[in-house]
């Protein structure tokens, strides 16, 4: 309650009585403790807010300045209550601008989002993103603006680097293409031109290319561009085991970029003889790689102010290095043409010895080839079939016969393994289709290998291990059990015998009578002690001339209170025997898998190696076929006229693809000898990379991409990039009939692997054919309706699976196309 009082007086001025007021203003304290408390609130809220709030009044002066502004701007609240906010933060450039705003605050147009500098109290700046708003009184003019400000100093500066780093992107890609038009034909001139454009490139004054002698023991400059002096250099030698610290980080690592090169560990040691006298600063030296092996090494030496290397200029080192290892593989590759035919001949020969049959049969179901050292063992001589057909070989016209089934299903397409009896032997046999550039099957191939000696001994052993289980299972053994008193409470077993005893017969008696002794560490009564302190015993002894397996268990009550023990003793006498029988069995069989495994090994590295020099050969004959196409058409165009214009395009369109398909076939081929080179991967930011790259090569492309966030991986990175390369370029190329391409890039994590799945809505396939999609030449549209060689996913597939992974597709024709890779997580990836 309120009261006010007042006295009352008479005429002479005299107090003869008082008057008193009294109210309730019990309402009126309730609603100012919640306006006080409602004022706290939002104070609190203010300061606990991630953005910058502040409020001004209709003169600019500061009446809010919430804690987010006081630690962006260094001022507290209290220094700037009542002052004007251009006064404190504003840089004088905008002040006026500001003040005249303020002037005519209810004549000129609100600006509700606005970007400017914010002048700290230490005099830096920060970009501050605004957007305000007005609080208008009874009257309609404005009171209050309250603003609500991002920091965007670090999100203008990323956008900054970004921009520089895709000038300098687009820069290297520019002189890649460069790089790669140059004209290998002499390797002199080539590796002259190589690093004069990686010189200018870089801005790099001096660029080396040094190769590593036969013996290893010295490196020798191939070819030096001085670029302030305008020469070239070469010849100079180095002896290699005078810098270990430096050749060491070479094998190492990938690249060695020292930006003190004078005294950075690993090129200090070229100090006093080559780095002070040639005035340089800071190195850049890229390995050179050769079959794994570090055959030379690339280097940007650098002079003037040290100078650190980025990113991107290390990765275009590395791909000045890849090309510089090409150029050396052409011209190794000419002086080595007589050396692969004599492999030719060689591989023959190995084929010819091969331990099985190695045969073909053609379209028309006729034997085309026959040989290997099996081939004797079925009275035969090498080819001496070819011209048969398989029907009559096998002499059968039954097509459920497993030969014919096999040979029909591959020449579908099929890749079949299957198990024959053939004149008293047993075959395993591995058929394949052989498919022509187009991708038809036009012959199978078959590798038959006589495994009667292995079923011979997969049967001994199966045998064997018959009757050890049958020994197991009538070995004779007892179950017994005794109370905390060490006193048998039940014995049974068909083991009883054997100690000649009867069922429960020892009931009652002791474990000490039993034994015969009061030793408590006798090894029984030790086990049965350690039971009932709760361990679980596994021993064995000798007992009546026998020996025994026993294991001892505490038994416990519903309280899980331990009161007895529980015993089962096995006669493992005659079990020790036969162990050792098994033991010395799979050693042999191991001996004999081992040899086995180590031909088979040897012989699929030789035909890989056949495979890769193969296609290395057919880049010459394509080159000449479009060198002399080019001539043609350059000049005698008038001669040729129209039509034979048109058909010398068709020519040179479909060496261009050959190149392509060699290119690919190369790359297929490399991925099995290239080591994988695990790391943690950012999937996000290597699949955003890639997206980055497609962009920029179809700036004209409008495509939908949602980038989900990627669980990270561990793995090699140019290979896990390359995934991501061929599955979007494929998403990219088959959305192009599309109004609206959509592609999607996602994962999922399950208990032992990650999965990451592209998604597009292009023109799909149909899922019956989905088994071809990952096979090397598989192509499920024509070249007309998409360009492509058809190695792409079979490249995905082949890294997938050096990851310890698998991936799958899924489709519909014109329904959009999904395809998924699985990567182990955890231990399972390392």
């Amino acid at each position: 309650m309120e009261t006010h009082s007042a006295p009352l007086r008479n005429a002479r001025g005299e107090v003869t009585s008082v008057l008193s007021v009294t109210r309730d203003v019990t309402q009126r304290r309730w609603t100012e403790e919640a306006l006080k408390r409602e004022r706290d609130f939002m104070t609190a809220v203010l300061d606990t807010a991630g953005a910058l709030v502040d409020v001004v009044d209709r003169r600019g002066r500061i009446v809010r300045f919430n804690r987010a502004c006081e630690e962006a701007s260094g001022y507290s609240f209290e220094e700037v209550r009542a002052r004007p906010f251009w006064d404190i933060v504003l840089p004088p450039d905008e002040v006026e601008e500001a003040r005249a705003w303020f002037r005519n605050i209810d004549s000129v147009r609100f600006p509700a989002e606005r970007e400017g500098d914010w002048l700290n109290r230490d005099g830096t700046r920060r970009r501050i993103s605004w957007s305000r708003g007005a609080i208008s009184g009874p009257d309609g003019k404005i009171e209050f603006i309250v603003g609500t400000g991002i920091d965007i100093t670090e999100r203008r500066r990323v956008e900054e680097c970004e921009r520089e780093r895709g000038a300098r992107a687009y820069r290297h890609q520019s002189a890649l293409l460069r790089l790669a038009r140059i004209d290998v034909a002499e390797i002199g001139p080539a590796l002259r031109k190589v690093t004069e454009i990686v010189s200018e490139t870089l801005d790099v004054d001096r660029v080396g290319i040094w190769s590593f002698t036969e013996d290893r023991t010295h490196i020798v400059c191939d070819s030096q561009f001085v670029r302030s002096a305008g020469r070239h250099e070469n010849g100079t030698r180095i002896e290699a085991k005078q810098y270990p610290a430096y050749f060491r980080s070479l094998e190492e690592s990938r690249t060695i970029a020292a930006e003190d090169a004078q005294s950075d560990p690993r090129t200090s040691e070229f100090r006093d003889g080559y780095l002070v006298p040639f005035g340089i600063t800071s190195m850049m030296d890229v390995p050179i790689r050769r079959h794994g092996t570090v055959a030379g090494i690339v280097c940007f030496e650098h002079t003037g102010p040290r100078r650190a290397w980025s990113v991107e200029e290390q990765d275009f080192g590395g791909s000045a290095a890849d090309l510089i290892s090409l150029v050396w593989e052409t011209a190794e590759r000419r002086r080595a043409e007589e050396a692969l035919r004599d492999r030719e001949a060689r591989i023959q020969v190995m084929i010819e010895h091969l331990p099985g049959i190695l045969w073909s049969v053609d379209a028309g179901g006729r034997i085309t080839s026959s040989m290997g050292t099996g081939v004797s063992a079925l009275g035969l001589s090498n080819n001496q079939l070819v011209g048969m057909t398989l029907e009559d070989y096998v002499q059968s016209r039954d097509p459920r016969h497993p030969a014919l089934d096999a040979a029909r299903r591959a020449l579908a397409g099929e890749s079949v393994t299957y198990e024959m009896e053939f004149q008293g032997r047993s075959f395993e046999n591995h058929v394949q289709p052989l498919r022509d550039r187009e991708g038809r099957v036009y012959a199978c191939v078959g590798l038959s290998f006589d495994v009667s000696d292995r079923k011979r001994v997969e049967r001994e052993h199966r045998e064997r291990e018959a009757r050890l289980r049958l020994l197991v299972e009538q070995m004779p053994g007892v179950l017994w059990s005794t109370d905390s008193d060490l006193r048998f409470t039940s014995s049974v077993g068909s083991g009883l015998g054997a100690l000649g005893l009867l069922p429960n017969q020892v009931v009652g008696m002791s474990l000490h009578d039993y034994f015969q002794t009061k030793d408590p560490n006798y090894p029984s009564i030790a086990a049965h002690r350690r039971a009932l302190a709760g361990h679980s015993v596994t021993f064995e002894s000798d007992w009546k001339g026998r020996t025994f397996q026993t294991h001892v268990e505490p038994l416990r009550d519903p309280s899980g209170r331990i009161t007895a023990c529980l015993g089962l003793a096995l006669d493992v006498t005659e079990r020790k025997k036969a162990e050792e029988d098994i033991r010395r069995l799979n050693e042999d069989l191991e001996r004999r898998v081992a040899e086995r495994t180590a031909a088979l090994e040897e012989a699929n590295k030789e035909l890989e190696a056949f495979s890769y020099s193969v296609s290395h050969d057919l880049r010459a004959p394509v080159r000449a076929i479009d060198g002399f196409a080019g001539i043609l058409s350059e000049e005698f165009a008038a001669t040729l006229g129209t039509e034979g214009m048109r058909l010398l395009g068709i020519v040179r369109k479909n060496t261009s693809h050959m190149g392509q398909l060699i290119d690919d076939l190369l790359s297929f081929a490399r991925l099995s000898r290239k080591e994988v080179e695990a790391s943690d991967i950012d999937m996000s930011d290597l699949a955003r990379s890639v997206l980055d790259d497609l962009r920029k090569v179809d700036p004209e492309r409008r495509v939908e991409v949602a980038l989900d966030p990627l669980q990270p991986a561990k793995g090699d990175r140019p290979m896990m990039r390359q995934v991501f390369a061929n599955l979007l370029a494929n998403a990219w190329k088959f959305t192009r009939r599309r109004k609206y391409p959509t592609v999607r890039i996602s994962c999922r994590t399950e208990p032992r692997e990650v999965i990451y799945s592209v998604a597009d809505n292009g023109v799909g396939f149909d899922m019956q054919y989905v088994h071809k999609l990952f096979g090397v030449f598989q192509r499920l549209h024509s070249p007309e309706e998409f360009e492509g060689t058809g190695v792409g996913l079979a490249i995905v597939q082949r890294i997938v699976k050096r990851h310890r992974g698998r991936v799958w597709a899924e489709g519909a024709l014109d329904g959009g196309a999904t395809f998924h890779f699985a990567l182990p997580r955890g231990e399972e990836a390392s």
